[in-house]
């Protein structure tokens, strides 16, 4: 059986206004002008205990989101409209540090070079180490190839790895990208390989002039 989301419903039954399923009818729109937060609040008798009381409903959405954030009732009017203010309070600064972190990316000065070792490290229940080196770096972007690493056994399945540079890998079957060139934007903090991995830059220490780079972990179950 198949499970439809709340949200899904709300474009079918209304898809030019998929909000309104969530809406109480007649609700004022309250619009925060420092970021994308829209409130719709409400009022009406509720039946508690046998008695009539107020209630008092909010109902919160975020940028063009159809399905709210936030869609509760509260017991007085003030604390409703406290718990308004502090959505959209909570909507600026968190536009407000994207803001800020976009800016810092797009000031941010790469400082990689040619030559430049970087390394992976991902997997569940394993540890996968790979090894890319930097070959060419066009603008912000990096070309990237994957290096081969030595590896010592410290344990069933488990061992260390450190980088050798310059030994790019190559296919190791027709139509095997392995080792080919990929091209990548920089970032202060690594590079980002795919949706799994990210890189980050292994920094050598130098022994004699020569640089030595440390090993890492590795592990793997298959």
């Amino acid at each position: 059986m198949y499970r439809t989301s709340e949200a899904r419903i709300a474009k079918l039954l209304n898809p030019a206004d998929p909000r309104a399923f969530y809406v109480a009818k007649g609700a004022t729109k309250v619009a925060d002008k420092l970021s994308d937060a829209v409130a719709y609040v409400s009022e009406r008798e509720a039946v508690v205990k046998m008695e009539k009381v107020m209630r008092f409903y909010a109902t919160v959405f975020y940028g063009k989101q159809t399905k709210p954030v936030a869609n509760y009732q509260y017991r007085t009017r003030e604390r409703r409209d406290q718990a308004v203010k502090e959505y959209f309070e909570g909507r600026q600064k968190s536009q407000a540090f994207k803001t800020e972190l976009r800016e810092k990316r797009k000031a941010w000065v790469p400082t990689y070079k040619v030559g430049d070792v970087f390394y992976t490290s991902w997997g569940w229940e394993q540890t996968n180490v790979e090894w890319f080196q930097i070959v060419e770096i066009k603008g912000k972007h990096a070309v990237l190839r994957e290096i081969g690493g030595e590896y010592v056994a410290t344990g069933w399945a488990m061992g260390n790895t450190t980088p050798l540079p310059g030994s790019f890998l190559k296919p190791r079957f027709e139509g095997d990208d392995r080792g080919q060139p990929i091209r990548r934007l920089m970032q202060e903090h690594g590079i980002k390989i795919d949706n799994v991995r990210t890189a980050w830059k292994a920094v050598p220490k130098m022994v004699g002039g020569v640089p030595v780079y440390s090993s890492h972990y590795t592990s793997s179950y298959a």
